[in-house]
């Protein structure tokens, strides 16, 4: 398995698609986004490609390959750069009727209650915005490779994330990332979400 960062100059449309398709696999299976975003995988890959474009623009792209394929996708905002969601705050508007009303609700005000905790954009820290792994490379250590090299890129910058399930807490866990503050709410789909912000190193300043 190959990992790399991938410039904007080098991503040609057969690999933002490949890169669009890949993490419209991956949080298709994902509980708590399907709960929030529904299921529907036009919509799903529609969003997605707003959300690599924007990466391109803004963020850093790596990518764990293995034979020409890519398995996993890391999108990684750097110190200084605002993770701005005016992108997914935007998608809200194309959701059916009661998954919106349900968003606007329900789900914003705990994402509300964790942008409060996260780090300052003063404070030199690097945020995961979003990793995905095919479902069928999940076991295979794509994920561990992907936040490997985003833990060598920051060096002693602390790294943030949040995440969703208790499984994913435990990975991360076993990463050295800790949970530093929570929020959720019973989501649409019935999933009892619970978002965490984890950081690392865990005793990290934010």
């Amino acid at each position: 398995m190959h990992v790399r960062q991938i410039k904007a100059g080098q991503a040609n449309e057969p690999l933002r698609t490949e890169l669009v398709q890949v993490m419209t696999a991956s949080f298709l299976t994902y509980k708590p986004w399907t709960g929030m975003w529904g299921d529907d995988r036009a919509f799903t890959e529609s969003l997605f490609a707003t959300i690599v474009a924007t990466a391109f623009e803004k963020w850093d792209v790596w990518v764990a390959e293995e034979d020409d394929r890519v398995l996993g996708v890391a999108l990684w905002c750097p110190p200084g750069v605002s993770f701005d969601t005016a992108f997914l705050r935007a998608s809200v508007g194309s959701l059916p009727p009661g998954l919106k009303e349900h968003f606007v609700s329900i789900i914003s005000p705990q994402f509300r209650t964790l942008d409060g905790t996260l780090p300052g954009h003063d404070t030199e820290w690097w945020y995961l915005a979003f990793l995905a792994t095919l479902p069928d490379a999940k076991g295979k250590g794509v994920g561990s490779a992907l936040l490997n090299a985003g833990a060598e890129l920051a060096g002693s910058t602390p790294l943030a994330l949040t995440t969703g399930t208790d499984d994913n807490q435990r990975f991360y866990e076993r990463r050295g990332y800790a949970k530093r503050a929570e929020a959720g709410a019973v989501l649409y789909n019935g999933y009892d979400w619970t978002e965490r912000l984890m950081v690392c190193p865990g005793d990290a300043e934010i």
